[in-house]
């Protein structure tokens, strides 16, 4: 299928789930494993295929690649979150082994209810610990790449745009969730949250 055989509403779907999923990484970051609601999540993992439709514009693939490579590909790690990830993580195997010892020492648990009950509390720790180093990762590459996200989302929303305005659709039957509203030819409804629902301007009208 070559770019003038795809449908407007496909092309239109391609760049709201990106939309979506790059305005989720600039800050400020949700807290949880995903920077987005898990039915948002579970939308943009599941259509991979309507995701990656804007690749059949080879120019136009070729001139954002740079900007989501530089986030997508940063793999440097601070001092700062070296030393928070390795802290956390002693302080939650301390709290583990010692929630775990002093509760055998007071209930004489068998060596089965001791697998049990650090199962139990370690679970629930470890995620609290993942998903904070994760969190704070994203912070720290959400700031440093701000500028990089925003236009990602910005060339996106354009291009959405031009999509509007050549097939005269109605602006009003499209539209976005975002995290931001700092940009151009959005007209913003405001939601709970502090999220909004973005509709792309159309220039014709």
């Amino acid at each position: 299928m070559s770019k003038s055989e795809i449908k407007p509403n496909d092309m239109f779907e391609c760049l709201r789930l990106n939309i979506m999923e790059y305005d989720s990484l600039r800050p400020p970051i949700s807290w949880g494993l995903f920077p987005l609601p898990l039915n948002s999540t579970y939308e943009i993992l599941m259509n991979g295929n309507k995701r990656n439709i804007f690749k059949k514009d080879v120019i136009f693939y070729k001139e954002i690649s740079k900007y989501i490579n530089s986030y997508r590909y940063d793999f440097e790690v601070s001092k700062s979150d070296s030393i928070y990830t390795f802290v956390t993580l002693i302080l939650s195997m301390a709290f583990v082994v010692g929630t775990t010892l002093l509760t055998v020492v007071y209930f004489y648990f068998t060596t089965l209810q001791v697998i049990l009950f650090t199962a139990i509390i370690g679970f629930p720790t470890f995620y609290i610990f993942l998903v904070g180093v994760i969190k704070r990762r994203r912070i720290t590459s959400g700031k440093k790449h701000d500028a990089d996200l925003k236009k990602v989302v910005q060339m996106f929303i354009d291009h959405g745009v031009e999509l509007i305005n050549v097939n005269n659709l109605d602006p009003q039957d499209y539209s976005i969730k975002i995290k931001h509203n700092d940009y151009d030819f959005l007209e913003y409804e405001k939601q709970e949250n502090n999220s909004y629902l973005g509709y792309l301007k159309n220039e014709s009208k």
